[in-house]
């Protein structure tokens, strides 16, 4: 993810932690959220590799707001 495939099976990040480049995705993301900046951010990978779990998990902290 954010440029680089981690390989393997990912698992999502709710509960389990996540794979260390989907918790690194969610950061960059949640980050620029946070501080209000308006930015556009690519996730990459290949099918299964975990972009719509940091999806998901960018979508429910912007319902908290």
């Amino acid at each position: 993810m954010l440029g680089r495939f981690a390989g393997g099976r990912v698992r999502g990040l709710g509960g389990s932690g996540g794979d260390a480049d989907q918790r690194r995705a969610l950061d960059v993301t949640l980050s620029a959220l946070r501080a209000g900046r308006h930015e556009t951010i690519l996730l990459h990978g290949v099918t299964g590799s975990g972009k719509t779990e940091v999806y998901m998990q960018a979508i429910a902290e912007v319902l908290t707001y």
